[in-house]
């Protein structure tokens, strides 16, 4: 499944993108405000697999490679996945991408997405505590923070967008 936005081309992830994968989630830098520091080429390669399953599943879920529409050069990478009964919207960016409003153009398009093919799911995002950037994204996209935990280790915010 493709998703095109303003600037941004959303594809699932194949067997060809893992070196886009991997740039993401082995960098320390990024990875610092979802898992805490970057990955080993061996766990990101696990990551990986179970992408490629999710994304065999359901055309219209899934885990995406995000490229800009003009240059097709690399943002980073989106998701839109299952979790409990909800749907869970997710992305990462590289470095460079920050602050460009990718962020906040990816989990609009994703709501839309979500909205049209699975409109009976409440959407969802969980964003670690100190990424006030990400939890800025999620309160312009008009998201309510409902809850906060504890999700692999880190104190986590639990966000939701109103019916």
């Amino acid at each position: 499944m493709n998703l095109i936005s303003n600037r941004l081309i959303f594809k699932h992830y194949t067997k060809n993108d893992f070196n886009d994968f991997k740039v993401i989630l082995m960098n320390d830098e990024i990875m610092k405000h979802i898992s805490g520091k970057g990955n080993s080429e061996k766990l990101t390669q696990e990551k990986f697999n179970k992408v490629l399953k999710t994304n065999s599943e359901n055309k219209n879920l899934g885990f995406f490679n995000v490229t800009l529409k003009e240059t097709k050069r690399l943002v980073g990478f989106a998701k839109l996945v299952h979790i409990d009964d909800s749907l869970e919207i997710g992305y990462a960016l590289l470095r460079k991408q920050w602050g460009k409003g990718f962020a906040s153009e990816i989990t609009k398009n994703l709501i839309i997405h979500a909205k049209e093919h699975f409109p009976e799911k409440e959407i969802i995002a969980i964003v670690n505590l100190g990424n006030d950037a990400s939890k800025n994204v999620l309160i312009k996209q008009q998201f309510i923070k409902y809850n906060t935990g504890i999700l692999d280790g880190f104190e986590v915010e639990y966000y939701k967008l109103p019916h």
